[in-house]
């Protein structure tokens, strides 16, 4: 029988291919973003009750950014209760915190006015239409004098917002039908802002600042204290909701208390939320779910859990399960095969579901790990079932199982000199790991192989003086061709140059391809596409960010690529891995910044989830392949239950293997057939029925192979 390499690498390389001898390259792709929103607290929120969602905006961001928020985002209240991005648009506010915000029930709007942005006490007004997403600005009149924390409160009944601002003082109103703001008039003692609803059966204010307080909005604007019985809320945080269905007036408190006020001849002050309460909320936001009579609540200086308080029972429950989002500093990523999902490192080790639909979790891990340094280099070792990274000049196995394990290897021959913010990949042809590049104080160009086998053992493969010295180099792997592909800055010419190295004799480097100077940007090769993507990064000065997405055909021609839709913020340092499974690649982690203000040093560190999928109708023909396999499958088909018949061309004088994988990477079957040259035909006999669904027929002679597949149906 024909010698075989390790099957489930064989596997491996059939997935990294994705059966692209056949596929078309991609011209424009969609950009789609984990819908998680970050913990927050001073957002303004509003129920849309036409589409049955909660809106949240901006607020002060924690677990990762540390900074005001220009975010928009819908809670869907459904049956099927989820969160959704709503985008950035071109015409927006500014971010902020501590706004205040109404629902306009007759234009179907969201009102905003105020908050504050980086420490700027902010005075303007905003227009969010609920059917189109779109924000305007047409306001006019005399406006509060600050913003930042200011009382507001929607009164049904005149079709206004009033405004107490922070400063206190006075009361001001803007008109939702006229969009004017004018100030009131109002007398007597002013107990300053706090939070406030409007009664509208008695047609009054009542709000809450060291005290409980009302004014009537007929004739005299008076403010009064309220004279109430019972013991009341002990502090005025929180958010004021006027219940009319109960007459009653809630107080719902940031740690979860909530306190009702019932509104007949002798209001009373009671504690009526049962246990469990929500925890850390941090000056949250709430929203009137009318049709369910309940309230939500969400807003958190340390989770983005969502939360109902049912207003028949006094209950609260959870409404929806936030994530932990880790702010991870230079992450190294692996698609893991047997979890289905991303697995990052640095420092700590954590997984998310590559179908974009779960939470974060923190892997624990037994052992002892790498060391945190600056860009460690992982891959996943798909034949041992591990995660391994390199991390300086040592190298650490994490066992993927029930119990992940750190374990430190000890290779053979001499090891790479140690360095931080490497490259590697998976060599499934080999069974390797590839090393490359980074940095020892200036950049560094060698390239080293590690033998997976029982004795792994260190190779230089390609010595740093075979390529020009690269400034933030990266390194792809090209599973079409066998090759390396390393891209970086060349320092010398401020641009970004490429260079292509065969795996399998490998040595010496030709160049590919230069395009526009970039640095610590992110890449990664999409074999359907049969495309280097490159996205992000800074300019050869550092002096500003970018959100491009470009690709790099086999030939080494770059050209940006076409984006439908939203897309990530300008950023660097991200790490980006391809999932062979759902045909997208994946983009976390790094540092981002506003599209308004691309500028590193106004970055802040991002945890976000990107996925990006090619738009299938945009397909067109990809050019010549470099160094392409002549070997191609043109038939394809099954000869009954257990057999599989195959026309091959492109072949050769000699052996031809012939090789049958599930999608788990189970060997199912192999053959040897007799090349004469040309084409030849075959058939591989599996001695049980060929398993429903996709299988993979993979084809080699000598250094050239190809891969086809074949959907079975029973």
């Amino acid at each position: 029988m024909h010698p075989r390499l390790p099957r489930r690498s064989f596997m491996l390389a059939a997935l990294a291919a994705c059966l692209v001898l056949t596929s078309k390259a991609q011209a424009s792709v969609t950009w789609s973003r984990w819908a998680m929103p970050y913990p927050r607290y001073d957002h303004v929120a509003a129920y849309d009750p036409v589409r049955d969602r909660m809106i949240v905006y901006g607020g002060f961001t924690v677990a990762g950014p540390d900074l005001d928020s220009n975010e928009l985002w819908g809670l869907r209240l459904g049956d099927a209760v989820s969160w959704e991005w709503l985008g950035y648009s071109k015409v927006a506010p500014l971010p902020r915190s501590g706004a205040t915000a109404v629902y306009d029930p007759a234009a179907h709007r969201m009102v905003m006015f105020g908050g504050e942005y980086g420490g700027h006490d902010m005075r303007d007004t905003w227009s969010l239409a609920l059917d189109t997403g779109a924000w305007s600005q047409d306001f006019s009149g005399t406006l509060p004098p600050s913003g930042y924390l200011a009382s507001g409160a929607f009164d049904s009944k005149r079709k206004r917002l009033l405004v107490i601002p922070s400063s206190g003082g006075m009361m001001y109103q803007l008109d939702l039908v006229t969009n004017v703001w004018s100030m009131v008039d109002t007398t007597a003692a002013f107990p300053g802002p706090g939070p406030m609803t409007h009664d509208a059966p008695r047609n009054r204010l009542i709000l809450r600042n060291r005290g409980t307080w009302e004014l009537s909005l007929s004739g005299k604007l008076t403010w009064r204290p309220l004279v109430t019985a019972g013991t009341p809320p002990p502090d005025d945080d929180g958010n004021l909701f006027y219940d009319a269905q109960r007459d009653r007036l809630l107080q719902v408190c940031n740690n979860g208390t909530v306190w009702a006020l019932s509104l007949n001849r002798k209001p009373t002050w009671t504690s009526i939320a049962k246990p469990p309460l929500p925890t850390g909320g941090l000056r949250a936001r709430i929203a009137h779910d009318t049709g369910r009579d309940r309230l939500i609540f969400f807003g958190s200086n340390t989770g983005n859990d969502a939360w109902a308080f049912d207003l028949a029972t006094a209950t609260w429950s959870l409404l929806l399960a936030g994530s932990p989002i880790p702010v991870l500093s230079s992450p190294a990523a692996v698609v893991v095969r047997p979890w289905d999902a991303m697995v990052v490192f640095a420092g700590t080790v954590w997984r998310f579901p590559m179908s974009g639909t779960g939470a974060f979790e923190q892997v624990a891990a037994a052992g002892a790990g790498p060391e945190t340094i600056s860009g460690n280099a992982a891959i996943y070792d798909p034949v041992r079932e591990r995660m391994l990274v390199f991390s300086g000049d040592q190298v650490y196995a994490l066992s993927i199982g029930a119990k992940p394990t750190w374990s430190q290897l000890a290779p053979a021959g001499t090891p790479p000199p140690p360095r931080t913010e490497a490259h590697a990949i998976y060599d499934p042809i080999r069974d390797r790991m590839v090393v490359f590049g980074g940095k020892a104080g200036s950049p560094v160009m060698d390239t080293w192989a590690l033998s997976l086998g029982e004795v792994p053992e260190w190779r230089l493969l390609a010595p740093g003086s075979a390529l020009p010295e690269l400034s933030s180099n990266h390194l792809v792997y090209d599973s079409r061709r066998d090759r390396v592909i390393a891209i970086g800055l060349d320092e010398t010419g401020g641009f970004t140059a490429s260079y292509w190295m065969p795996l399998g004799a490998p040595g010496s480097w030709t160049s590919l391809g230069v395009f526009s100077g970039r640095r610590f940007f992110t890449a990664e090769y999409d074999s359907t596409a049969d495309r280097v993507r490159l996205f992000g990064g800074a300019d050869a000065e550092m002096a500003r960010l970018t959100d491009e997405l470009w690709d790099m055909s086999p030939t080494g021609a770059w050209a940006p690529v076409r984006l439908r839709g939203m897309k990530p913020l300008p950023g660097y340092q991200q790490a980006l891995i391809r999932d062979p499974l759902r045909n997208q690649l994946v983009l976390f982690g790094g540092a981002e910044a506003l599209a308004t203000l691309p500028d590193p040093a106004s970055s802040w560190p991002c945890s976000e989830v990107w996925f990006m999928a090619p738009n299938p109708e945009a397909d067109v023909d990809p050019p010549a392949a470099v160094s392409s396999s002549p070997l191609a499958f043109h038939g394809l088909r099954l000869e009954g239950p257990s057999r599989i018949a195959f026309t091959l061309k492109g072949v050769s004088d000699g052996t031809v293997a012939v090789d049958v994988y599930d999608l788990a990477g189970r060997w199912l079957g192999g053959a040897n057939i007799a090349g004469n040259g040309g084409a030849c035909s075959g058939a591989v006999s599996l001695g049980a029925a060929v398993p429903a669904g996709i299988v993979l027929v993979r084809a080699s002679q000598g250094a050239f192979a190809t891969v086809g597949r074949i959907a079975v149906l029973h």
